[in-house]
């Protein structure tokens, strides 16, 4: 198995971040307006999430023990909702 950094560092080298610009506003606009909608704010991990994620691995030979794996054992949201409840996250808008 693979890293997930040395696979982020593969696509870096594929798909330089620096070499990523939009130069029309109006396609940067209509982008982030659509894509933004995609997106819980704050972007909170939902358990629903990974759990259909551990169901698909268990399916698979490969991966026996996520069978008993729990979805609220791969993610910690607490960091999040720790600054939104300060309301930094308001702030940011």
């Amino acid at each position: 198995m693979i890293p997930c950094l040395a696979i982020i560092d593969q696509l870096a080298e594929v798909c330089p971040i620096g070499e990523m610009h939009i130069k029309d506003d109006a396609i940067a606009k209509r982008s982030y307006d659509y894509y933004s909608k995609l997106f819980s704010q704050p972007p909170l991990t939902e358990k629903e999430g990974i759990a259909v994620v551990l169901k698909f691995l268990a399916a698979q030979p490969a991966y026996p023990a996520v069978k008993n794996a729990k979805p609220e054992d791969f993610f910690d949201n607490s960091m999040l909702q720790e600054l939104q409840r300060e309301g930094f996250l308001a702030r940011l808008k």
